[in-house]
């Protein structure tokens, strides 16, 4: 005779997760918690299955997860608390893309005079914008945007995709930096403060139209969800009775009007 199946299954909601890095190292640390048999991360849901044995805990997968940096929550049992922590979620989602969209135009404000110089200069023209101007409207970018990602890869330990920009644009901007206030090689004059804003500007402009795109799928996973009744007419017996839709059971006979 098989073992009885002892197994329960847990959706958490994840925040903080920027990248295909990001979901890897969080379903990484959920497969090492104790008490979990298996776990799967979906980037875009913003969600984690987790599998946990008769023995898991809740509570030692959402700590696994903070540990490495990362938000977690588990998903309601019942639908219409699912429906207010769906509600919830959307508010705190809209209020980061504010924030997010105005970080970009921030730094797309600052980083437009060295797009127009990098123009001006593929077509012959030599014109440059004072070093001090460039320091000035630089650090803004990388006050601002470029702090956001080495925040983030600092979180990531260095292996998510922020590691890479946060790497590239701070050594432009710290080399860039030396040679404003005349130490070392870089003192040669040659700065690249346009190569770090410019590159700052378009990741922010790319993670922005990703957002988007992420919150579009969600919306349209949770419209289906509000689909479900929250209630379902089973047959016990010689009797019809409406239930929650939680309280349905294996073994129950569901009545389906047309």
């Amino acid at each position: 005779m098989p073992a009885p199946d002892t197994s329960a299954s847990l959706v958490l909601d994840i925040t903080g997760m920027t990248c295909a890095g990001c979901a890897t190292r969080v379903e990484a640390a959920l497969a090492a918690a104790p008490g979990v048999d298996a776990a799967r991360v979906n980037l875009a849901l913003e969600r984690a299955d987790v599998t946990l044995r008769a023995d898991g805990d809740p509570a030692e997968a959402v700590k696994a997860v903070a540990a490495i940096g990362y938000g977690a929550s588990p998903r309601a049992s019942s639908a219409g608390e699912r429906q207010r922590q769906a509600e919830d979620r959307g508010l705190r989602e809209r209020a980061d893309a504010r924030r997010e969209f105005l970080l970009l135009v921030v730094c797309g404000i600052a980083a437009a005079p060295f797009a127009i110089e990098m123009v001006s200069m593929l077509s012959g023209g030599g014109h440059v914008l004072p070093l001090r101007l460039q320091l000035a409207l630089a650090s803004v970018v990388q006050f601002t945007g470029g702090l956001r990602f080495l925040l983030a890869a600092i979180r990531g330990r260095g292996r998510n995709m922020e590691a890479l920009v946060a790497l590239g644009t701070w050594s432009a901007y710290l080399w860039s930096l030396a040679g404003v206030l005349g130490f070392g090689p870089a003192a040669m004059g040659h700065v690249y403060f346009e190569a770090s804003t410019v590159v700052i500007a378009l990741v922010l402009l790319g993670k922005h139209l990703e957002a988007r795109a992420r919150h579009a799928a969600s919306e349209a996973v949770q419209a289906l969800g509000r689909l479900q009744p929250a209630r379902a007419r089973i047959r016990r017996g010689d009797r019809e009775i409406d239930v929650a839709i939680e309280e349905v059971a294996g073994g129950d006979i569901v009545v389906v009007r047309p």
